[in-house]
């Protein structure tokens, strides 16, 4: 490892310590089939709207006005489908 790569190493660990924990995903991840990339596309959703649910008093009474659905869950739960009523709710 030349001097360079060393300070380049050190210097993105500093700047953003994640960096290398979220490259070895990606590798990893592109190598996953279209059913898994949508099921963790969907577990994603989830987690950003059940915090948007739980931390938004706006979005909080959209979801419940216009997709019924009050409580933490899974969003392939609710009535209607998902994707329909987020979009055009």
């Amino acid at each position: 490892m030349t001097l360079f790569e060393l300070i380049f190493k050190v210097g993105s660990q500093l700047r953003n310590p994640s960096i290398y924990e979220k490259l070895n995903f990606l590798l990893k991840s592109q190598y996953w089939s279209y059913e898994r990339l949508l099921e963790y596309q969907l577990e994603q959703l989830n987690k950003l709207l059940n915090f948007a649910n739980k931390y938004s008093v706006f979005y909080k009474s959209y979801f419940a006005e216009h997709i019924g659905w009050v409580k933490e869950g899974d969003p392939k739960n609710w009535k209607g489908g998902m994707k329909k009523d987020l979009v055009h709710g």
